[in-house]
This record gives structure tokens, C-alpha cells and sequence, in this order.
């Protein structure tokens, strides 16, 4: 089918629309004419890659939450667009995304950003063939690069005892604690307000998260289902969460005028969301005081796991009070935890059919008693 488009220049262009089926066809067709209205579509042969990404991070704006854009729109600015920018659209080949990919590792990024780098161009160039631009989508044919195993960072249960001695008389010992005793992500953790606190049934509501977009600080709902959960907690964790309403209540009078309200059960000295470069900068200075191995904050949240499963807790209750999207993935990424019940499971022969060979001899030993005549 061809068909008459305005591209952004203003320029009138005959362009040919291809499609498996003549609904397909006209799909395309509407489609095409929705993005004329809109501004955003050029002649394919005057695209470049630059243009073309810079065109659908403008499209796809509405469909992400602010976080995935701000991801997205880093990727294509700092490692995209120097590494492909120049190429034409039409003339993009499995090579170039092969190459872009490999210069990414060479220049010792992780295997994981370039595959996310990958995965990213891959869901431009879906757009572009369902807007008609391109003829197949070229990133389909490129295997993501192979991703580095990492060795599970997590203290043991000494070690967590003795951060919390540490940081117990810190003004952030509750955010520690919690994120301790439930594996919270910070973002949780910083989003928690004290409406989402039940004091009654010692339940949590994780209802938002707070995100960073451009430098600025901005609460979203949790990204599946799964992570919008409620957590059951012990009546220890209320009673300090109930005397760090105080030190919050005290902040709040000190601040006066200044203070904002969010409702936040960890806020800044003036009610707005903690800051993570505060929260950082304490984290580093008790491990540092502690003299205990450095982990990420995020580590806290696997110390949780590995400690909770190590006490025989169920691995579905695990997986649901982290939010995991199903119990496979708990498993897979705590496996370390069951190093010692594979170590019991290396059974010998001996052992293997201890049960087996007891019940032959006893039925060997039942069999070989005489039977007692009956008395007449």
C-alpha cells in the first residue's frame, strides 16, 4: 500500500506500508496518520538513529512511569546515540547492534547495562516497524550478552546484631532495623508513611515508593501487584516505630514554619522526603564504625532472606513479605541458603536404603518364627 505522509518538516513524502494481511496494512496506515497528527513522524530515509530514538522517547513518555523514562533516556544519550547515532534508520543491521554492544563491554561496562542498553533499543525498534518505519527489527537478532554471576552479599546473624548495637543510638536506627527485619526496599522504607502503619494488628502497607526522576524526589505506586503488599510485623517493631513518632513529632516543632507535611514515618529535618545522600552517609559511617564488612543498603534486604529461610521459614512467605514476583525467584537467588540440606541429601547407600532394608529384615525375622501350634 502507499500512502501520502507530512513529515516534520512539513515535507509531503509517498511512503510504501507493508503487512502480512490487508488489516495489517491499514493498521499501520492509522496508525501512521495518528503519529502525522502528532508530529512525531519523518520520512524513514531521512531518520537517523538520533533522530529517530530522540522521536520515541517523546512517544513513549506516557506509557513508562518517570523512573523507566529517566533509565531509558540516560541509555540512549550516553551509550546509544554516541555508539549508533549516525547510522540511518533503514540501513541499521544486526552488526551495528552486535558492535554497539561489544564496544559497551570493552569500555568495562557491565554485562547487564549492555543488555539493558540492547533490550532497550530492541523495544524502539518493535515501535518503529509497528509505525511502518522498518522492514524487521534487527536488535531480535542479537543474544544479549552473557551476565556475570555475583556472590550474594549478606551478613550473618552476628554481624546483624552487631550493626544494630552500632547504630542504636542513631536518629535513623528505626530505618535500619526495619529494613532488617522485613527486607523493605529503601524506596519502601522512605515512602512509608504513618497512615500505613497499623499499630492495632502490627501490620505495614506498602503502598508507595519514592523514586529520584531528575534529581527530584517523586513517590510512585509499587510497579506490580506483588509489590503492593502488607507485611505482618513483630510487636517489638511497633514499639519503635511508636517512639520514633516522637523524635518525628520533635523535628516537626523544631522546624516550625519550615516544616512540610507528607506524613512520612522517615522524613528530612523539615518533613520532606529523606534525602538518600543523608541515608548513604550514615549507612557507610556505622559499617565503617562497626568495623563489619561493607554491604550495599539494598544487602540489608538479602541479609533478611538468607536469615528468614536459614530459620526454616516457609519460601513462599519469604518470597510474598519481599514482594518477589513468584517463589521460583526466591529460590534461585537465595540457593545458598540450602548448601547444607544438599550436603545432608549426599546420602550414602547405607543411608539411602536404611528404611528399605529394615522392612525386609523384618519381615525376613517375622518369617523365620515359628508358628505356635493352637491348643486343643
Amino acid at each position: 500500500m502507499r500512502a501520502t505522509l507530512e513529515d516534520a518538516t512539513g515535507k509531503k513524502r509517498r511512503i510504501s506500508i507493508y503487512g502480512r494481511t490487508r488489516k495489517d496494512v491499514v493498521a499501520k496506515h492509522a496508525a501512521m496518520k495518528a503519529e502525522e497528527s502528532a508530529g512525531i513522524l519523518a520520512a524513514p530515509n531521512r531518520h537517523t538513529m538520533e533522530t529517530y530514538l530522540t522521536a520515541w522517547l517523546e512517544h513513549v513518555q506516557q506509557e513508562l512511569k518517570p523512573t523507566s523514562h529517566q533509565s531509558y533516556k540516560y541509555l540512549v544519550d550516553k551509550h546509544l546515540v554516541p555508539r549508533i547515532g549516525e547510522v540511518q534508520l533503514l540501513k541499521l543491521a544486526p552488526l551495528h547492534v552486535e558492535g554497539m554492544v561489544t564496544s559497551m563491554l570493552r569500555d568495562g561496562l557491565s554485562p547487564r547495562t549492555a543488555g539493558y542498553a540492547r533490550a532497550v533499543l530492541r523495544r524502539a525498534l518493535q515501535q518503529a516497524l509497528r509505525w511502518g518505519l522498518v522492514g524487521r527489527n534487527v536488535a531480535q537478532n542479537v543474544a544479549p550478552p552473557r551476565k556475570e554471576h555475583h556472590e550474594m552479599q549478606a551478613w550473618t546473624p552476628e554481624q546483624a546484631v552487631k550493626f544494630l548495637d552500632v547504630a542504636r543510638a542513631d536518629d535513623l536506627y528505626p530505618v535500619f532495623y526495619l529494613a532488617l527485619m522485613t527486607g523493605m526496599r529503601r524506596g519502601e522504607l522512605l515512602g512509608l508513611r504513618w497512615q500505613d502503619v497499623d499499630e492495632k494488628d502490627n501490620k505495614l502497607y506498602i503502598r508507595q515508593n519514592l523514586v529520584i526522576v531528575g534529581n527530584r524526589p517523586q513517590f510512585i505506586e509499587p510497579k506490580t501487584a506483588r509489590s503492593k503488599r502488607n507485611l505482618h510485623v513483630a510487636p517489638e517493631t511497633i514499639r519503635i516505630l511508636q517512639e520514633h513518632r516522637s523524635h518525628v513529632e520533635a523535628m516537626r516543632l523544631k522546624a516550625r514554619d519550615r516544616w512540610q507535611e507528607f506524613d512520612l514515618v522517615f522524613p528530612s529535618s523539615v518533613g520532606t522526603p529523606l534525602g538518600t545522600y543523608t541515608l548513604n552517609r550514615t549507612w557507610w559511617g556505622l559499617i565503617e564504625k562497626a568495623e563489619l564488612p561493607r554491604i550495599r543498603f539494598h544487602d540489608l534486604r538479602h541479609t533478611y532472606a538468607s536469615l528468614a529461610l536459614a530459620q526454616k521459614i516457609s519460601p513462599k512467605v519469604v518470597s510474598e513479605r519481599l514482594g518477589h514476583a513468584n517463589v521460583a525467584f526466591t529460590l534461585q537467588t537465595y540457593a545458598h541458603v540450602y548448601e547444607e540440606e544438599h550436603r545432608a541429601a549426599a546420602l550414602d547407600s547405607t543411608q539411602l536404603f536404611k528404611s528399605t532394608r529394615h522392612e525386609t529384615e523384618k519381615q525376613t525375622t517375622s518369617a523365620a518364627k515359628p508358628k505356635r501350634k493352637k491348643a486343643s
